[in-house]
Order: structure tokens, then C-alpha cells, then sequence
């Protein structure tokens, strides 16, 4: 492994004035934890004060000037570590001063860990060092990398193609590679590729690889007292001849006489700083050091100032669909009890169906071309009667229980009712007839349907294949269209987990058979995928991550249609106690709030535990996805949904960790959550399992937070503030469960009583208002919040 205390240096330093060459290799990260410092670039001036973090990029001339009494922490990052490291460092933005939409809380804390590391080594270890380092790079190249704006989709997928090219090139160019090799690797042709980069660089092929090898060959002969011989062939040189002719080329002169040169010269390779002690430095980190901040977290007890202004309307794709898992489940009386009372409270718009041509719910009239759709109807009635518009997944899938990463149990196979695809548009066209005539052409129309696209258990392409799915596509599209051309009809049902480039190959199919669907379907779990088994992103913003790199491959494909993000959890599995636990209930709000408008709309995944998961236990809780239990108790992820469906009609204002809405100007709504993500080491051990008794441990050292609103320019008068309270103490079903030590046989009247006792604490005060009103909680790990504020009318 390499040893990057050799290639970084950190400096803890009194800036006076330090000067910057243009043809300096380093990219310099400055971090002001005391006074003013001033950076002087080609055309611009930054002041940078206490708290701000700014980059300087390689090849850029600057001055730093210090404005009085300062203290700085300077990074010094070698480019050819960050461009190892890194796919495209080009993106990578920070600048604190103009950059004021995102939080750098993360990347402080980052910052003051790594340096603790460095100069602390009596509590410190190498590797430790190293671990925050490699942290370090991870999250400049994810929440401190700007996608380019590209003029048109033929850019993008150009300028990606050279990143690509560049890559394979600096990964391998020690060893023998040829034309035939990269052309592979980019899915190219040669004699295309040869084109291509002569066209975007000005070089062939063979030139571009040898100033690659040359650049890298230079550093070790500069830094190192190794052989002329060794080092041509470390860099992938063919022998001592081809390396003296292409260094004589670029440099004029032989290796062994540059060298000589520049040990005259003595050359430093990066800033001679005088360092200060670090113990001057942890009282300004110490609110850094050791913390796990989510990007875009409010600082601690700061105010947030809500002035009423232009309001806009709140976003409410979160109601649009729940998904109710597979059809023969709705035909249970207690199923159908759950739904009825969620959707009295939350009033969602579509019900999300799986497995609704399952052989358990449709019989096929034996010697006859008719189907017996009488348990369809069944389902469908009910779904109407309580306001919820069909949702139907046409694909079949195998029903089956997610035990966890490792364990996939399917209680059945696939049913396929159709051998060929005439019998499955002889299907569909059966069963959209049946709903004209029973429901009516007004009502149907109103309904979806979404193409599922076959993933395997790692979320791969299978045997079913691209292929297959496009068939299947096309025919459930054109058949349904030819008998309801304006009903929506999507796919594929991607997981945003899988690899890019699946989803690519199915919009290009579709592309291909020009069809266009009526909207794009998306899964989102919070995971990743590694070589061998997926893993819980430590991303705390994956999910708008993900979303935006999705819409720029529909965009790529000249697609103009909204995304549905149709199936959505933290988990897949249904053993996992943070399902039952506070962290869902944020993990839903903060998710919803920040990425309102980056969907149209988002199925929570799932309803009711009461489905085919619960078959294998018989715990009260175990961990299943549903917002309410078997036994009809109401879980943390419920009472978000109920938070959400309290607020107002019109959004003031959001930022990280709080909304405020009104619904008229003397009706207000604020709701505050203090979300906190699991801690890596939770996160990449692909495992679900956790302690029910001790959630918290999962996420670190995390202290309680304050969050403080001040309400502006409101009517004055008499106001009647209510309180909802959930957290561990108020609304957690799995904390009061877990103090009754988690017996697992209880009467129904014990249900009654925990289900009275999980509800989320209530206060309401009055309060005499001038004409602002302010707020202050100070809340614990996943605690939310929710305010109901309204004018007493006096007669």
C-alpha cells in the first residue's frame, strides 16, 4: 500500500503572505479555523473568514495574504494522487465563500479528522490516517462534484467518453497495452478510436500513451535516486531506446542530464510552511472532530429567520402512490382493515399493485378463451371504495421474502399464465374489456401500468434479457393503447442499485422500437453495488444523487417524461429492526423535503407487514418494511407520512432539517427533524442485522442537536400552538415494545395498550404574538417535530 504520509503534506500555519507558482502540480485546500485570509487569483479576490474552505486547482497562480491574526489548516494534494484516486477531478468544487447552497459541515469534519490524524500520532495510527484520507477523496468526488452543464446530450456522452479513455489509459499505462485493448474497453472500434483521439487531443494513440508514461516517469526521476533503466520500465517503456528518444523529444536533454539539473536547482515540491502546534487548532475543531454530519445539516442552535414572502406550493409527490404489495394478500379481511384506516388518515391517490395476474387471483376457463376475473373485480371494487386508483405492474415476479443481503427465500415461481405473446394480448385485451364494462372508460383511464424489467438477485440482466423485456414492452403498449391510447403506461422498473449502464440499454431498446413511455420507473433502496454483494450507501443524499444521474440518461435518450420513483425503502429485506425503528421516520421526511422537486412522484415500499413476509415469524416486530405492523401497530414511519400530510398547501420556507408552510395568513405548519445516517462501518458490512435494544449504536457519536426557527411578519394576536413529538420516548413502537422486554405473546388487549402507548407526544400552549414567533427544540438522534400554529379568532 502506498504510504500517502509521503505524498500529502498538511500544514497548521500563521499565513503572513505565500505565493503560488502557476506551474505547481498541487491542488491546495485551505481551511480558515481563525480570522480573515485573502486569495488572490488571476482575475478574481476571495476573502475567505473563519470556517471557510476553498480549493485551489493545479496550474493556478495565487496569493494568500493573511488580514491580521489568523489560523490556518493547508492541505497540499499532489495531482497525480488526486487523478489516480479520482475519475474527474475537474468537477470537484469547493468554495465556501461563493457556494453558499451547500453544506460543508461534512467536509470540515473531514478535514479536522484527517489533521488530528496527521499531527496526533500518540493517539493516532498510520492507518487511520489513511482511512480518513481515502474518506476525504470519496466525498469530494460525490457531494463536492459538480456535473458539467453541457450545450447539448452529444457533449455529455463526449466529454464522458474522454474521461474514460483518460482513465483506462493512467490506470494501465505501466503495461503493454495496444490500440485493440482500450478500443475494447470503450466499446469502440480502433480505427475509430484512433480518429477519436486524434480529433480531442491533437495526438495519436501511441503519442498520448508515452507523454501519459513520460509525466509519470519524470515524478520518479525527480523524487527518487532509482536507475535511468528502472524507471523506464516502471512506466511502461519498451526499453532504455524508446524512453531516451521520447524524453529527448520533450525535454531536450537525456534523463540522467535533466536530472542534474533540477537537483541543482533544487526544486521544492511543495510550500516550506513553519508549522504551529496543533493543540492551538482543536478548540476551533473541536465541533468537527468526531462528528458525522449529514451535507446540507443546519449548525447547531444557529436561527433560521422565516420571513413571509412569495410563496410556492408544496410538493406532494409523496402521496401519489403506496404500494400494497402482491394481490392475493387484498383479499384478507385484516389486510383490508389496515388500508381502509391508513387511508382514511394519509389519503393516498394510487395503490400500487404486484402479482394482480397471479394464477392465485385469475382463473383461466378451461377449452375456453375467457378468464374468470372475479377476485380482480374484488380487489378493485374495494380499492375504489376507498379512493385509491389502480396501479398495476404487468410483469410477473416470484413472490418471495428478502431475509437479508445473503438470503432470498421464495415462498412461489413465477405463474405464467401466457406461453406466447398472442395469448398475452389476447389476456389483456380479456381483461381491459372486463374493467370498460364494469368500471367505464372515465374511471379506467385514470389507472397506470408499469413494465417491470427483470432483475436478477445482484440486480443484473438474467436469462429473461433486454430482449425479452422489449418484446414484452411493446406488446403490452401497443395492445392496451389500441383500446385506451391516453392511459399511462411506464417501465422499467430500474434499480437504481444496478449498473447505468443496464438502465441505458433499456431506454436505447426502447428508443430503438420508438416507443416512448408515458412516464420512467425507478426503484431506489439505499444501497450500492460492489463485485460481490450491494451495500448500504454511506451517502447520506443517495437518493437525489441517483435521481439526477437518471434524469440525465433520460435526458441523454431525448426522452421527455416525468420519473416515478415506484418501489423506495432505506432496505429491501424485511429483517431489519431499523425498518421498525426513529431512523425510518426521518430517513422518510428528509428525503421527501429535499428532493420535492426532482420526481413526480415517490411509492413508499410498503404498506403492512400483514403480507407474505410475516409467513416465517411470529414476532409482533421483526423488521418488515410495512408503516404498520401484523397487528396493526403504527411504526415511527407512519407518523412521517402523517407529518407530511399535515402540512400546509403553500411552502414558506425548507432548508436541511425543517419546512414551514401555511395554508392562509393565519394558519402555520413548521416541522423539524434531525436526521442521522448510519456509520460507515454499519453501512459497507453488507449486513442487516442490528441490536433492537440499541438502535443508536449505529450511528456513532452524534450529540443532540438545537434547531431554532424565528417565524417574520405575522399577523398579530392570540395564537394556539400544538406539539407533536416523535422519538424514542414518544411514538417509538419498537422503544415501548422493547421496555416491555419484547414479549412476543400479547393478549389483544396488551396490543391495544402498546399500540395507546406508541403515539407521539402532544402539548398545546397559547401564545400572545406582536408579530413573529419563535421556536426552539433541541432534539435527539432521528427526532421530528411538527407545529401546528393558528390565530385564535376572538368575537
Amino acid at each position: 500500500m502506498q504510504n500517502l504520509h509521503d505524498t500529502v503534506k498538511i500544514s497548521l500555519i500563521e499565513i503572513s503572505s505565500i505565493s503560488i507558482s502557476k506551474e505547481n502540480l498541487i491542488y491546495f485546500v485551505i481551511f480558515v479555523l481563525k480570522g480573515q485570509v485573502s486569495v488572490k487569483l488571476d482575475k478574481t479576490e476571495k476573502l475567505l473568514r473563519e470556517n471557510d474552505v476553498y480549493l485551489v486547482r493545479k496550474n493556478t497562480a495565487a496569493g494568500l495574504m493573511g488580514r491580521g491574526s489568523n489560523l490556518v489548516l493547508l492541505f497540499e494534494l499532489p495531482s497525480d494522487l488526486l487523478e489516480d484516486m479520482l475519475e474527474d477531478v475537474s468537477g470537484i468544487q469547493c468554495d465556501s465563500v461563493s457556494d453558499k447552497g451547500r453544506n460543508y459541515n461534512p467536509l470540515r469534519s473531514i478535514l479536522a479528522n484527517l489533521a488530528k490524524s496527521h499531527f496526533d500520532t500518540a493517539n493516532t495510527s498510520h492507518l487511520l490516517y489513511q482511512s480518513n484520507l481515502y474518506k476525504l477523496m470519496h466525498l469530494l468526488s460525490t457531494d463536492y462534484y459538480n456535473i458539467p452543464v453541457y450545450p447539448d446530450d452529444a457533449d455529455e456522452a463526449l466529454d464522458k467518453r474522454i474521461i474514460k479513455i483518460r482513465q483506462y489509459i493512467r490506470k494501465n499505462y505501466r503495461y503493454p497495452i495496444t490500440m485493440q485493448d482500450l478500443a475494447k474497453h470503450v466499446h469502440l472500434t480502433p480505427l475509430y478510436l484512433s480518429r477519436f483521439i486524434k480529433l480531442n487531443s491533437g495526438e495519436n494513440f501511441i503519442d498520448y500513451l508515452n507523454e501519459v508514461r513520460l509525466r509519470n516517469a519524470v515524478k520518479e526521476l525527480l523524487s527518487t535516486d532509482n536507475t535511468i533503466t528502472s524507471i523506464s520500465f516502471n512506466h511502461g517503456f519498451p526499453s532504455m531506446t524508446a524512453f531516451n528518444k521520447v524524453f529527448r523529444q520533450k525535454y531536450h536533454a537525456t534523463p540522467l542530464k535533466y536530472r542534474k539539473e533540477h537537483e541543482e536547482k533544487n526544486e521544492p515540491a511543495s510550500l516550506d510552511l513553519k508549522q504551529v502546534d496543533f493543540k492551538f487548532a482543536e478548540e476551533h475543531l473541536k465541533q468537527y472532530l468526531n462528528s458525522n454530519f449529514a451535507p446540507g445539516e443546519p449548525e447547531d442552535g444557529k436561527q433560521i429567520d422565516v420571513v413571509l414572502g412569495p410563496l410556492q406550493i408544496t410538493d406532494t409527490a409523496w402521496k401519489e402512490i403506496i404500494n400494497l404489495g402482491f394481490a392475493p394478500d387484498f383479499l384478507n379481511f385484516d389486510f383490508q382493515q389496515q388500508l381502509l384506516s391508513v387511508q382514511h388518515e394519509l389519503n393516498f391517490r394510487y395503490a400500487r399493485i404486484e402479482g394482480m395476474f397471479n394464477s392465485d387471483i385469475i382463473d383461466h376457463i378451461p377449452n375456453t378463451p375467457h378468464f374468470n376475473f372475479s377476485n380482480v373485480n374484488k380487489i378493485i371494487d374495494f380499492l375504489l371504495s376507498i379512493h385509491l386508483i389502480p396501479f398495476v405492474e404487468l410483469a410477473p415476479k416470484p413472490l418471495k421474502i428478502n431475509m437479508s443481503s445473503l438470503d432470498e427465500f421464495h415462498l412461489k415461481g413465477e405463474v405464467d399464465l401466457f406461453s406466447t405473446p398472442e395469448e398475452w394480448e389476447a389476456f389483456l385485451k380479456s381483461f381491459i374489456n372486463n374493467c370498460l364494462d364494469r368500471y367505464g372508460i372515465k374511471e379506467v383511464r385514470k389507472w397506470k401500468f408499469e413494465n417491470w424489467a427483470y432483475h436478477g438477485h445482484h440486480l443484473e440482466f438474467t436469462d429473461k434479457g433486454l430482449d425479452n423485456f422489449l418484446s414484452f414492452f411493446e406488446k403490452s403498449f401497443k395492445t392496451i393503447k389500441s383500446l385506451l391510447p391516453d392511459i399511462q403506461i411506464g417501465g422499467p422498473g430500474y434499480n437504481l442499485s444496478a449498473d447505468e449502464k443496464m438502465f441505458s440499454s433499456i431506454l436505447e431498446g426502447l428508443r430503438r422500437i420508438n416507443i416512448e413511455p408515458d412516464f420512467v420507473s425507478v426503484y431506489s433502496f439505499h444501497r450500492e453495488t460492489s463485485d460481490s454483494l450491494p451495500y448500504f450507501s454511506t451517502k447520506p443524499n443517495y437518493l437525489s444523487w441517483r435521481i439526477n444521474a437518471v434524469k440525465k440518461t433520460i435526458r441523454r435518450f431525448k426522452f421527455n417524461c416525468p420519473v416515478y420513483i415506484t418501489q423506495w425503502n432505506f432496505d429491501y429485506t424485511s429483517r431489519n429492526y431499523l425498518n421498525d425503528s426513529m431512523f425510518k421516520a426521518a430517513f422518510i421526511i428528509k428525503n421527501i423535503l429535499e428532493n420535492m422537486d426532482a420526481f413526480s412522484a415517490i411509492g413508499y415500499w410498503l404498506l403492512s407487514d400483514l403480507t407474505s413476509d410475516h409467513m416465517n415469524t411470529d414476532r409482533i416486530l421483526f423488521g418488515g418494511n410495512g408503516l404498520t405492523s401484523i397487528n396493526s401497530l403504527l411504526k415511527p414511519a407512519y407518523y412521517a407520512y402523517y407529518f407530511l400530510s399535515q402540512l400546509g398547501e403553500k411552502m414558506i420556507k425548507k432548508g436541511e432539517g425543517y419546512i414551514v408552510t401555511t395554508n392562509d395568513e393565519n394558519d402555520y405548519q413548521v416541522l423539524l427533524y434531525h436526521y442521522c445516517h448510519p456509520i460507515d462501518f454499519y453501512c459497507l458490512r453488507c449486513d442487516t442485522d442490528v441490536n433492537k435494544n440499541n438502535i443508536n449504536d449505529i450511528f456513532g457519536d452524534i450529540k443532540k442537536k438545537t434547531i431554532s426557527i424565528n417565524v417574520k411578519s405575522i399577523s398579530p394576536g392570540k395564537y394556539r400552538i400544538k406539539k407533536l413529538t416523535l422519538n424514542r420516548e414518544q411514538g417509538s413502537v419498537l422503544d415501548q415494545w422493547n421496555r416491555m422486554t419484547s414479549i412476543q405473546a400479547l393478549s389483544p388487549e396488551e396490543i391495544n395498550h402498546l399500540k395507546n402507548i406508541s403515539r407521539p407526544g402532544m402539548s398545546i400552549f397559547l401564545e400572545e404574538v406582536t408579530n413573529e414567533i419563535k421556536l426552539s427544540e433541541e432534539m435527539d438522534i432521528n427526532e421530528i417535530c411538527f407545529f401546528s400554529i393558528k390565530r385564535q379568532l376572538t368575537i
